[in-house]
Formats: structure tokens, sequence, C-alpha cells
């Protein structure tokens, strides 16, 4: 299932990525700028769209063959969180909101727990709505870093199925992704020996917890 699950979401952004290059190949001198303008632009998102899912594939197999070695190492909370939302778009940095104490600290994988959190932004923004704050604090020997975005939450007969491979919700059809960033992020938590906790923000929004030893 999951190959085949996987083959049809890849076949999608190659589909069109083919039929934009043929078009190229065979009739580019012959349209018009406009024309050419937006086949390059269908021609760039669909390539990003499958950089992003071949990332996501290899990122989840590797953790279902157990084969992501974690370097466990101190860091530095709000540098993490730094890091982890410059590695997103200029534009959507100045979407993100961080409120973190300065002298908080974890001990986990860097790589693992800056593509927790980035994922975490990511979908905030993508399907929530921005403001998309990052707060983190210790409680009972743990590290919660909450990420809540102002969007309109999770149906509630979405909530148990936020973490399954590929799930998308129905409303999320026509947006960017293909359901593995939740999936990825939970998988490296539980890694970590943590998890991830969702909860409707109190007002607006989703909330992502993730707790970390």
């Amino acid at each position: 299932d999951f190959i085949a699950t996987s083959a049809h979401e890849v076949r999608t952004p190659a589909s069109i990525i083919y039929g934009v290059a043929k078009t190229l190949a065979e009739r580019g001198d012959r349209l018009d700028k406009q024309t050419r303008a937006n086949l390059f632009r269908v021609f760039y998102e669909a390539s990003e769209r499958l950089a992003r899912l071949t990332d996501d594939l290899l990122d989840f197999t590797r953790l279902d063959a157990r084969s992501a070695p974690l370097a466990l190492e101190r860091l530095s909370v709000p540098e993490v969180v730094r890091d982890a939302a410059r590695g997103l778009s200029l534009d959507a940095a100045e979407e993100i909101l961080i409120d973190v104490p300065s002298d908080l600290t974890v001990v986990t994988d860097r790589k693992a727990i800056e593509l927790i959190i980035s994922n975490l932004v990511r979908n905030g923004l993508t399907h929530g709505a921005p403001p998309v704050s990052v707060t983190a604090k210790a409680e009972n020997g743990e590290t919660h870093i909450l990420v809540a975005d102002r969007g309109s939450g999770v149906a509630e007969a979405f909530v148990s199925r936020l973490f399954e491979p590929f799930a998308r919700a129905d409303d999320a059809a026509n947006r960017p992704g293909a359901g593995m960033g939740l999936a990825i992020a939970q998988s490296y938590a539980r890694q970590l020996g943590g998890q991830l906790v969702y909860e409707a923000a109190e007002k607006t929004g989703a909330t992502f917890t993730l707790i970390l030893p």
C-alpha cells in the first residue's frame, strides 16, 4: 500500500514536468512570451513538489528501516528553533513569531529536532494561517515546544488520522504537500523518545506540541 500510494503521489508532479517539457521541446519557439512564462512557473512548482516529496519519502523510509542513527548533544532550544525557521523561505520567516526562553536547552539530535520543527511550522503556514508562533517551556523534566497557527483548526473527524502517512483532510486537496510532514515529524519524535500531540487552540487554529525527555 505504501509503495502504491508513493508511486501515485510521485506520478502527479512527474507527469506535469514531462508534459511541460514536451510542450516546450516541440512547440516552444511558437509560444508567446506569457505562455512560456506560465509553463515555466508550472514546471517550477511541480519540480519543487517532487523534490519535497522525494525528501519526505527518503526521510520516512530511513526511519522505517531504523537506519537513521541519532547524534545526541545538548542544544540551545532558541537556536534550534531559529535555524529551523531560517530553513524556510524568507517570506515565511517573516510570518513566524518565536518566543523561547534564552536559557532553555535539550539533549537531542539536531537534524531530527530541526526537521520536526520546520515540518510543524510549514504545516501551520500551509494548512493554517499566519502568524505561526513557536514557544517552549520546561515542564516535569520534559521540554515542550509548541507550534501554533491562526487557521481554522483540524476537523474533528480527521484528528485521529493526523499522523498517518499521506493522510489529507478533504479541505486540503488544493494545497501543496503530500500528507507526509506530520507522519515524519511524529516518527522522529518517537525515535527521540518523545511524541507529538495535537490540540485545538482556545480561540482559533491548531497547536502541535513536541514533547521531549
